[in-house]
């Protein structure tokens, strides 16, 4: 199981290792509305308990000072910039089963349904 905000950019070679290890792949697409998914990011970074390392272009422990964290949180990008961003990267990869999850809810999430599905697909392939 692997975790991270895959796009078109890391299709091929997803697609190629999957291919070379035969696994039976599951994307489990989250989305929700632009503005919500933008909020949720912007607020955060201005949490004050993200990690730096999620903050900074560098980051090494031993030499971090909470200095180097001022003004980072007030350059979070525009909505337009980041919706444009966001599309020209295009995060819906589709590779093997694809489970769309809308998000806007956490609590109208199917978690029971979305396990269900890939045992099915196991079970199929």
């Amino acid at each position: 199981m692997i975790e991270y905000p895959f796009y078109q950019k890391h299709r091929l070679k997803l697609r190629e290792l999957i291919e070379e290890y035969h696994y039976a792949a599951v994307t489990i697409f989250l989305h929700t509305d632009m503005r919500t998914v933008y909020e949720r990011g912007r607020n955060r970074d201005h949490d004050g308990s993200r990690h730096p390392g999620h903050l900074l272009n560098c980051y090494h422990r031993e030499t971090f000072t909470p200095n180097l964290l001022k003004g980072v949180q007030d350059t979070f990008v525009s909505y337009e910039d980041f919706c444009a961003g966001t599309a020209q990267k295009d995060y819906d990869i589709h590779l093997g089963l694809r489970i769309p999850v809308d998000v806007g809810d956490f609590s109208a999430i199917d978690f029971e349904g979305i396990i269900r599905q890939i045992i099915d697909y196991e079970k199929a392939v």
